[in-house]
């Protein structure tokens, strides 16, 4: 798919995604290697929109939250992120917009995290993304 990106896989269903690939996500997220993070929000996005929280039971939120929110808040990420998408005719702000539906999915499965996201002033980045 894209260089270096070798996706993830869901295992069976109802057991949840293993730890290890969440973490492997958390990798790619930090790696700086833009189409390696553009890759995994659109895998994570995939993950979150079949997940509830009984399958993502041992899903380390605080990590994902401060994540999306830097995908959001980075500029330079868009740039790329319509770069490609211009190719497929994508929408403007795609991974902005894809980032932003992950911590939606995020909070409707743990209701929660609300406050999480609001402590670390996502309310505001998802505001300006927009």
């Amino acid at each position: 798919m894209f260089k270096g990106y070798t996706g993830f896989s869901y295992g069976s269903y109802g057991t949840g995604q293993p730890a290890a690939d969440f973490k492997q996500m958390l990798e790619n997220f930090k790696s700086g290697d833009e189409m390696m993070v553009f890759g995994t929000v659109q895998e994570l996005a995939t993950t979150l929109s079949m997940a509830t929280d009984n399958t993502l039971a041992h899903f380390p939120t605080e990590s994902f939250i401060t994540e999306l929110l830097k995908v959001i808040s980075n500029p330079g990420m868009h740039d790329m992120a319509n770069e490609v998408c211009c190719k497929f005719k994508c929408v403007s702000n795609f991974l902005s917009d894809l980032a932003t539906q992950c911590l939606t999915n995020l909070m409707d499965i743990f209701p929660n995290i609300v406050n999480s996201v609001i402590s670390h002033q996502g309310h505001k980045t998802i505001v300006d993304a927009l």
